[in-house]
């Protein structure tokens, strides 16, 4: 794993000790102590009083596949699913709906917001069909990129087959949690612990888009399904503007 900047490095520090000092009731400060080359801990902080232990930190990158480790948000597969349904129910053929979410507007109205909002749209286009090859919007005005409701495009193909949707995000596709957290703590325990216990505690940088409040439950299922060697296991987001540090295990 590349070292992080200095910068980068100040980032983690300054989101993850707080999150563990307001958790465990201790009172560590930043900066940490400069890191040893060769040393076991990325980060080290010493005690707050003489008695007590420094806390140890192993820093690590969750890797993330180009492929396999991407799919659509949740908000978006979810809303795909329900227009399908709505559109197989009336037995819609020959069209094709293509729904352009806004990643981050989207998450400020809820699924069934959307759904009637779209549904709306869609029982309006199906009564005023264009010509075979054409595209049409449905938007009755200007959806701007950080708009809480999706583009909506209706194509009339004329092929004898059921309506299909298609849906995207605004900004792609945004990386699975899950994967990336079992194969940083797996290589972190098999390659370099080598099956040994550790007082250290693990911290997983998720560098790539972070992760959210919503993806915590898997995560913590996640870490919880194999026996960890580390006395914890941490996750971090530096992803502006919701950075957060939560603990993953115990």
């Amino acid at each position: 794993m590349a070292e992080p900047s200095p910068r980068r490095r100040t980032s983690l520090a300054e989101t993850f000790l707080p999150a563990y000092n307001a958790l465990h009731g201790t009172s560590y400060s930043n900066p940490p102590e400069a890191e040893v080359k060769g040393g076991a801990a990325d980060f080290r902080w010493p005690a707050p009083s003489r008695t007590g232990p420094a806390l140890e930190v192993q820093l690590i990158v969750g890797a993330l596949d180009p492929l396999g480790d991407r799919i659509h948000p949740r908000y978006v597969a979810r809303a795909s699913a329900a227009i399908q349904a709505w559109c197989d129910a009336r037995g819609l053929r020959g069209l094709g709906i293509a729904l352009r979410f806004s990643r981050d507007g989207q998450r400020r109205v809820s699924h069934e917001a959307v759904s009637a909002f779209v549904t709306e749209r869609l029982a309006e286009g199906v009564r005023n069909l264009p010509p075979v090859g054409c595209t049409v919007s449905l938007d009755r005005t200007s959806t701007s990129e950080d708009s809480p409701y999706p583009r909506v495009r209706l194509s009339r193909h004329g092929e004898d087959t059921p309506a299909f949707v298609l849906a995207s995000p605004g900004s792609a596709y945004i990386p699975v949690t899950v994967p990336r957290l079992r194969e940083a703590t797996e290589r972190k325990q098999v390659d370099w612990l080598r099956g040994q216990t550790t007082d250290l505690v693990l911290l997983v940088d998720f560098d790539v888009d972070g992760y959210h409040r919503e993806d915590i439950v898997e995560l913590r299922a996640e870490a919880a399904s194999t026996p960890a060697l580390f006395r914890e296991i941490w996750g971090i987001s530096l992803w502006y503007p919701n950075e957060r540090s939560d603990r993953l295990w115990p």
